[in-house]
């Protein structure tokens, strides 16, 4: 199950992109799909991909993951787990750098 638990608070998907893969996600407020928008302080209500809208249903996060200054350019990452409409969890996450969303991985 993707749904994260006490015993298992970092659970990760179990197959990931070799390189993120760019989404356009919607908010509640304008319902209008956004690429460089605001800094949400939550989780998108849908999400687009390979020209296929997502409806978001459920979501835990987000989980702050960061690089260290030591390692050169910074690298800022919220990551949500996703629900959508058919069931399946997605892990995606917001770009706190540029404001870009992106897909990662996907839960088997």
């Amino acid at each position: 199950r993707a749904e994260p638990s006490a015993e298992d608070p970092l659970r990760r998907p179990t197959h990931l992109y070799k390189k993120p893969q760019s989404i356009q996600v919607a908010i509640a407020k304008t319902n209008e799909f956004i690429e460089d928008g605001p800094h949400l302080a939550t989780a998108p209500d849908s999400f687009l991909f390979q020209g296929k809208t997502y409806l978001v249903t459920n979501y835990y996060g987000p989980e702050r993951l960061e690089s260290g200054w030591w390692r050169g350019p910074s690298v800022r990452r919220d990551y949500y787990r996703i629900e959508v409409q058919d069931g399946s969890w997605w892990w995606i996450y917001r770009d706190l750098n540029t404001a870009q969303w992106f897909l990662h991985g996907i839960f088997d």
